[in-house]
């Protein structure tokens, strides 16, 4: 199970830059690519999509983000 998230410049929020997958289960930064599947090598890029995950887990844990499990509460 994943969360995609997307990240966008501030001064084309329109435009495609980077495509994110936050690994549910490892609590990390999955896939990281730019448009039409290029990689990021960027280190300060990188470090922002796992600062974001991060965010996405702790929002999670705290419940500030609710994702479905497809699995029923009991």
């Amino acid at each position: 199970e994943c969360i995609i998230f997307f990240v966008r410049k501030t001064d084309s929020p329109e435009e495609s830059f980077i495509t994110a997958e936050y690994r549910c289960r490892g609590g990390e930064l999955g896939q990281f690519f730019y448009k039409n599947n290029r990689a990021v090598c960027d280190s300060e890029l990188l470090e922002f999509g796992k600062s974001i995950c991060s965010k996405i887990k702790t929002g999670i844990r705290t419940g500030k983000i609710n994702w479905i499990t497809g699995e029923e509460e009991a």
